[in-house]
């Protein structure tokens, strides 16, 4: 691709020319940067260079734009690639998109035959990456919409094609293979089989030997190499002996020829890629039920009038009609009516839930019973149900860090086996002759292609992401995957993931000088929290409007992720500075709390959480909360604890309250009064013990801890914030599932080691007896005939292992 001396880049979160200028003066003292101009109103910079950038250069400026505080637009986007026959495929194209200006990330995912790529697109299309691959031998696909069924029908198509081709050259060898055993006319024996061979070798091998001269094009060899190597030399030798037998018939008419052989590896090729190719398709299962769960139309209210719509043409804001049976189009709010609804897909248990006005529903569910209207608020990419197919593709599509040794290997493997192959023609050729060289240098090449190996990891990874998105378990990526089997400890928060998250207003105990009543303290309290999503704050808001409270005037709102909130609340024409929140919150803003310990002491000793009110500097008195421990809590740790993995618990709340928790759930070790930095502290120096540390988590205080810890783990009814910064995200709400998690990865791990394992022993045991070296000690040679079958069976025993998946997790 041609590279200029000129770039533009779209730059975000400038504000003013302040922005722009740092960002226009420290780009300008990068080495290879002639001049900058920065446009703050198109959020775009023009970057000249005194010569053609390289991506050193690139990662130069992105690197300064970052440490000035901003970001450069990129975007993601995923490719179908069609043309990948092996591990080496897969690398040849990472390697290559990897060394293009503009393109930062790349993961190619042999088994579910998808690239992943991030790039900026001021500096290149994808039109340009596409024409990249294509020009290294392969068919590049946009991912858009209506592709998902094109791409559906391209594999059925890819199938149907491979079959067609295993009979025409079924046909043609079963024959090839009688006739090569029976003796007819010396002439016209080898004539029939050169007629029955050829069509095998160039119609029924094409796809072989045109990916084949298409990776040499590029300077590269992969498993077709290895493939038209092996059948072209048998092919070609004995079209040798053909000619040359009849040109001088005393002398090579008793040279064998290998026809059957080529056509018979070509066969035994194609029926391993037919049977891997319907297994493989196997391992998209998971992917197709999410598809089904999307509906096609919606029912939509548009001036005052009914009509049915396609699903990409609803718009945020459209009202809905829901009937039952329907499958929920998008996400949104219940305006009018209820129901029951299966939701499934997020909690993975099929008892409806009931619904009603007010409540939210979500794209992918089913509508049981009733008939209601709903107001669209997240459409298209953006629906919960896209969102989960987005993680689980991704998840398929990145590879685990165990995979990096097998990709290193096939990187050098298939050059290495073509030396050896050469090496034992030449030895065999000088001790035995032609026909022992050639059967054995074919053999070698055969018995080696690589597939196995390049299999091995992704199809244990497609099969595993996708049977846990089947059970509400959503796997970011395959590193994640890999931690999972090797956690040590648990780090978990309290509220509302060891508990239910449902927190009701126990006591509200008024304490100060002022002498507010029960009845003031709540109405001030409720009117300060009522702008804030934390559970506590709800739960105060539920009781206010209980009460039938009357809100005052809230301004200057402020949350303090972990601590709790300030704000202004107009009381009687009088303007009360409020403070709501945790012990130390007050002591931290010098608040005297001394006078109220023994009470608070006591809530927190029957497992309440005091929260501590004080208006203009002073404690003014305390509301209490309660939040049962979920049914499941206990009896999940202690399974945790069979498994070999410390709990510990990490949380916010009062130490008398956390330990009367930990008490009831048998855990010894926990941490109280912590703020979201803190959490992430602690984190980090449970981390420096060298163990696996996975912090479980649902809150915005808990993002911190769940970034650092090594697997973050959120449940799906928690903050989006703490959604982004997990690494396995739980939509369904029950602590079942953090066993099921660590079951899915240990499960995973042994299946991709299982696979691993026979790949490099087939290999390994298999070249030694395809070269024939055995055979100096009386052992057994290999046909390359039967190499070719044995290679066929090994790719398609590795996919059919990591099936059996689906029966074990």
């Amino acid at each position: 691709m041609k590279r200029h001396q000129k770039i533009d880049m779209a730059i975000t979160g400038m504000t003013c020319s302040a922005c722009s200028a740092s960002i226009e003066r420290t780009l300008k003292e990068l080495s290879n940067v002639r001049n900058v101009v920065v446009n703050l109103p198109a959020e775009k910079a023009t970057i000249e260079f005194n010569k053609i950038p390289d991506k050193s250069d690139l990662d130069d400026i992105i690197k300064t734009i970052f440490d000035n505080g901003y970001g450069v637009f990129k975007e993601q986007t995923s490719l179908s690639i069609k043309g990948m026959s092996c591990s080496s495929c897969s690398q040849n194209i990472e390697r290559e998109l990897n060394k293009i200006f503009g393109i930062l990330k790349v993961s190619v995912n042999l088994s579910s035959e998808k690239a992943f790529v991030e790039y900026i697109p001021t500096i290149i299309s994808l039109k340009d990456i596409a024409q990249i691959i294509s020009e290294l031998g392969y068919e590049a696909f946009f991912i858009e919409e209506g592709f998902r069924d094109k791409e559906a029908k391209r594999r059925e198509v890819e199938i149907l094609s491979l079959k067609r081709d295993v009979l025409i050259s079924v046909t043609m060898s079963l024959p090839l293979m009688v006739i090569s055993m029976i003796y007819i006319h010396p002439i016209s024996n080898p004539i029939i089989q050169f007629l029955l061979a050829t069509p095998v070798q160039f119609y029924c091998g094409r796809r072989f030997h045109r990916a084949a001269f298409s990776s040499l094009r590029h300077k590269s060899f992969n498993m077709n190499s290895l493939i038209t190597i092996g059948t072209f030399s048998a092919y070609l030798f004995s079209s040798f002996v053909i000619v040359l037998g009849n040109l001088f018939p005393t002398k090579l008419l008793s040279s064998h020829v290998y026809f059957e052989t080529s056509a018979t590896i070509i066969t035994f090729l194609l029926i391993g890629k037919y049977l891997e190719a319907k297994a493989k398709s196997k391992t998209y299962d998971a992917i197709k039920k999410l598809y089904t769960l999307q509906a096609k139309d919606a029912l939509v209210i548009r001036d005052g009038k009914e009509e049915t719509i396609s699903i990409d043409k609803v718009l945020v804001g459209d009202i809905l009609i829901i009937k039952p049976g329907d499958n929920i189009p998008v996400d949104g709010e219940i305006i009018e009516g209820f129901s029951s609804i299966n939701e499934s897909l997020f909690t993975g248990e099929a008892i409806p839930i009931d619904k009603k006005k007010g409540d939210k529903v979500y794209s992918g569910t089913i509508n049981y019973t009733g008939t209601f209207k709903m107001i669209a608020q997240k459409v298209g990419k953006e629906t919960s149900l896209a969102n989960i197919i987005r993680l689980v593709e991704e998840a398929q599509g990145t590879k685990a860090p165990i995979q990096k040794l097998a990709d290193k290997i096939s990187g050098i493997f298939v050059p290495t086996v073509i030396v050896i192959a050469l090496f034992v023609f030449v030895i065999w050729f000088i001790i035995d002759g032609v026909t022992m060289a050639l059967t054995s240098f074919i053999a070698v090449l055969i018995i080696a292609c690589p597939c196995a190996l390049g299999l091995a990891t992704p199809t244990a990874i497609m099969v595993s992401s996708g049977r846990g998105a089947e059970k509400g378990l959503l796997i970011r990526d395959a590193s994640s995957l890999e931690l999972c089997h090797k956690i040590d400890i648990i780090a978990i928060d309290k509220t509302g993931t060891l508990t239910t998250g449902r927190l009701q207003v126990v006591e509200i105990e008024p304490l100060g000088k002022r002498q507010y009543n029960y009845k003031e303290l709540l109405q001030i309290s409720s009117s300060a929290e009522k702008y804030s999503e934390h559970p506590i704050a709800k739960a105060l808001f539920e009781k206010a409007v209980k009460d039938e409270v009357v809100f005052l005037n809230t301004t200057n709102f402020f949350a303090r992720p972990g601590g709790g909130l300030s704000a202004t609340v107009n009381y009687k024409g009088e303007k009360l500075n409020i403070l709501i929140g945790n012990l130390s919150l007050m002591e931290s803003e010098g608040i005297d709390t001394a006078f109220a310990e023994k009470r608070l002491n006591d809530s927190a000793n029957k497992a309440f959480t005091p929260v501590l009110i004080a208006i203009n500097n002073a404690l003014e008195g305390f509301f209490s909360v309660s939040d049962s421990i979920k049914e499941e809590a206990k009896d999940v740790l202690s399974v945790l604890k069979e498994m070999g993995i410390d709990v510990i618990i990490l949380s916010g709340d009062h130490r008398q309250t956390v330990s009367a928790i930990a008490k009831m759930v048998n855990v010894d070790k926990y941490y109280a009064e912590l703020r979201p930095d803190e959490k992430a502290l602690t984190i980090r120096q449970i981390k420096q013990s060298n163990k696996i540390v996975a912090m479980v988590g649902d809150g915005i205080n808990d993002a911190p801890a769940l970034a650092e810890a090594h697997v973050g783990i959120s449940m799906g009814s928690g903050s989006d914030i703490a959604l982004e910064a997990s690494d396995v995200t739980i939509y369904k709400d029950n602590l079942w599932a953090l066993v099921e998690i660590i079951k899915l990865g240990k499960e995973t791990m042994k299946t991709i080691k299982q696979n691993l394992f026979w790949a490099f022993i087939y290999n390994i045991v298999g070249i030694p007896v395809a070269s024939g070296f055995l055979t100096i000690f009386g052992g057994p040679a290999l046909n390359p005939m039967i190499a070719s079958a044995a290679m066929a069976l090994s790719s398609v025993s590795v996919v059919s292992n990591s099936l059996r998946l689906k029966g074990k997790i």
